[in-house]
């Protein structure tokens, strides 16, 4: 008789991760809820962390394998390609969850119609021994719940850890965008929020550490995946309103200027101002750049410290 399909199909991409991902994968194998397999794709990985998989003796485990490190979109679909469960759930390899993790999102699903399509939760999130809690006091003002793609335009605040999706969402909405060099979440997210509602779990259920070595760290792939986005969106943010272009290319610039390209700043700066004039941020930050690349960097240290 052949094995019954789990109904959640969890997905781990791990590179070179050997001392962070025996905890990763136990929060996973750790949950109360327990219909689920793990998909686990070492991407190319030249230390250890294949063949720690091949050692856990749990049949929910399944290891699959790229000869050559192709990125953790392109590990992320090759698992969601492979997986057999109704509904996707991914983790990283050096992040962990909370025991009830599963479970709350799956009651969120039970009942719920074929529209909702997403649940997500609150998460920490460490960097630099301090703990954040995000979507924090300064997203308070989004939409997390039903149709977020307004919201979505404006930031970020859904990590793939914390995220339950219908498998059969990916076939409406496509799968990660392997071509960017980050934010390829956010891409998708927009897609999927295009097509589907979002419900949001108010409860820290993932605690994910950031790393100065992660992806995240790299101003100039930032800088790649936002001009990206928005173009690739573009018609998005035309629908939302001058408000949401001018937050999108308010952070491109700035982001410029933090990059040391001072005079490309400025100029996206003082294009996010004509389109919102009100903006108290864009008029600080354009204060800010006539002080110089250091003067820049100094200012909006101070600033995220008093945040």
């Amino acid at each position: 008789m052949a094995k019954a399909a789990p109904a959640v199909s969890v997905i781990i991409p791990v590179y070179n991760r050997e001392k962070t991902f025996a905890k990763a994968l136990q929060s996973v194998l750790s949950q109360t809820f327990t219909d689920f397999e793990v998909v686990v794709v070492d991407d190319g990985s030249v230390d250890g962390s294949g063949r720690m998989v091949e050692k856990i003796p749990d049949s929910r485990v399944r290891l699959l394998r790229h000869e050559k490190n192709r990125g953790a979109a392109a590990a992320r679909n090759t698992g969601i390609e492979a997986a057999r469960g109704e509904f996707i759930a991914f983790q990283d390899s050096d992040d962990w969850w909370e025991p009830g993790k599963l479970s709350l999102q799956m009651e969120r699903f039970s009942d719920a119609a074929k529209e909702l399509g997403l649940v997500y939760s609150a998460f920490w999130r460490y960097r630099d021994n301090s703990r954040e809690y995000i979507p924090g006091r300064e997203m308070r003002h989004l939409q997390k719940e039903g149709r977020v793609v307004k919201s979505l335009l404006l930031n970020n605040f859904i990590t793939p850890q914390t995220v339950v999706v219908r498998k059969e969402c990916f076939k409406k909405a496509g799968l990660f965008d392997e071509s960017m060099p980050r934010f390829h979440d956010w891409e998708l997210w927009l897609r999927l929020a295009g097509h589907y509602q979002f419900a949001f779990i108010d409860q820290p259920l993932v605690n994910v550490y950031f790393s100065e070595k992660s992806i995240s760290a790299s101003q100039d792939d930032l800088l790649t995946a936002l001009s990206y986005i928005y173009e690739k969106h573009y018609h998005l943010y035309v629908q939302a309103g001058k408000r949401f272009q001018a937050g999108m290319v308010f952070s491109y610039g700035h982001n410029l200027c933090l990059a040391g390209r001072m005079a490309e700043g400025k100029a996206q700066l003082k294009r996010a101002l004509k389109l919102d004039p009100q903006s108290i941020r864009c008029w600080l930050a354009l204060a800010g750049s006539l002080w110089g690349y250091s003067g820049y960097k100094w200012i909006y240290g101070r600033f995220k410290k008093l945040r």
